[in-house]
């Protein structure tokens, strides 16, 4: 699909009958505002990877760049969200002047969604694999639950100890509920959700998941960097991103081994790029994951990131772990370098760009003071009848009238 855009004029000299037909506006109705009214997000790509859409038609209009890329989510005349890949390229007058651009727009509604779907699929597999990690877990914290319970109830705690017992019991309790949340926010299908985080925290809400994940076999060290400059992202994809890197990690160690993962602020050079063709210049976050697995051998290393491809046995994994990562670091404009010695191991170096802003300090939920009441009726509608219970004796401690309903 099409067209070609005026600098002169600041508006399309041409729109193909297939932009037309996917927007449902005209080639006369179609303006350069319009098309900027009905993006509702841009990921920039290749040469303008970062930039805004209004940064990169700036710098082809003063020849700074050639051609750009990007994936946009556009809202068409219907009122229907469409995925659109947008290739643009300048155009030249024989006296070497940037005129206007050419560009080509691709409708990849139907294989973002098949990448997400693919994505979900892969962070279930994943989640699965946390199984009995976190059933192993969850017995041991409820034995100390029953434990002192069953203590308290059958009268072998003395009375100055009962205290302690309760603290054990609601210790234990909190610690089972922050479990239950990370393991619903992981498998939880979800629009990306960006803000300005902290890696450091991220890791380091991440740490007993991945021991549970990588077994007594493996030991696991995390080396934070201090001053670390914030990334744009979402939580959750960068937490799937050490999921699977785990996972990657804890095949390749077989007899266990010593995962390390790292952070650290990199300025990224022109010589750097060279080396890389996927790197730009500029300031990064390096997220490094490395193990002392069994290494991937030179001739596989270029397709590991290809989806479905993988070197288990079938049955033992889907090919879609690294892929999915692949995919997640390029939508936050990064990418990937490895480096892997065959017996020696292998380390993944995830390069995202650094925030000009400061993340927002993780705050910790405080207690509020009780609400107590002066004889005002609450009604309780909960299925469960321990909670339900539970909920009435508070309430009713607290000075209300509560009316139960199953």
């Amino acid at each position: 699909m099409p067209y070609l855009r005026d600098y002169k004029t600041d508006s399309f000299a041409f729109v193909g009958e297939g932009i037309q037909q996917l927007t449902g506006y005209s080639a006369g109705e179609m303006t350069p505002q319009l098309w900027e009214s009905m993006v509702q997000e841009t990921i920039m790509r290749g040469a303008a990877a970062g930039l805004s859409m209004e940064e990169a038609i700036r710098r082809t209009r003063s020849g700074e760049m050639k051609h750009w890329q990007s994936d946009c989510i556009i809202t068409t005349r219907e009122g229907k969200k469409r995925w659109v890949a947008d290739s643009s390229v300048e155009m030249v007058n024989e006296r070497g002047e940037t005129t206007g651009s050419i560009g080509i727009l691709m409708d990849i509604t139907e294989r973002r969604q098949i990448e997400e779907q693919l994505r979900q699929f892969q962070k279930m597999e994943s989640f699965g694999q946390l199984a009995a990690g976190v059933a192993h877990d969850f017995n041991n914290i409820l034995a100390v639950i029953q434990g002192h319970t069953d203590m308290l109830l059958g009268g072998m705690v003395a009375a100055n100890d009962t205290e302690e017992s309760l603290k054990q019991v609601a210790a234990a309790a909190k610690r089972a509920a922050n479990l239950t949340r990370q393991l619903l926010a992981f498998s939880r299908k979800q629009e990306m959700q960006t803000q300005d985080m902290n890696l450091n925290e991220v890791v380091n809400g991440m740490v007993k998941m991945l021991e549970r994940l990588l077994g007594a076999r493996i030991a696991l060290q995390f080396v934070p960097a201090r001053d670390l400059p914030a990334v744009y992202g979402d939580v959750g994809m960068m937490e799937q991103v050490l999921l699977n890197l785990g996972v990657n990690a804890r095949d390749a160690m077989p007899r266990g081994g010593q995962l390390v993962i790292s952070t650290a602020g990199r300025t990224i050079d022109e010589t750097h790029v060279q080396r890389n063709p996927e790197a730009r210049a500029g300031d990064f976050v390096c997220l490094s994951v490395g193990d002392t697995g069994c290494g991937i051998e030179p001739e596989i290393l270029p397709r590991i990131f290809e989806p479905f491809f993988t070197t288990k046995e079938v049955g033992k994994g889907t090919g879609l772990g690294l892929a999915t990562v692949y995919g997640i670091v390029r939508q936050h404009q990064g990418w990937i370098e490895v480096e892997s010695q065959v017996g020696r191991g292998t380390r993944f170096d995830v390069f995202l760009p650094a925030s000009s802003r400061a993340a927002a300090p993780s705050v910790d939920s405080v207690a509020s003071a009780e609400a107590r009441g002066h004889g005002e009726t609450i009604l309780i509608a909960e299925d469960e009848l321990a909670l339900r219970r539970l909920a009435a004796r508070v309430l009713r401690n607290l000075g209300y009238e509560v009316l139960e309903a199953a």
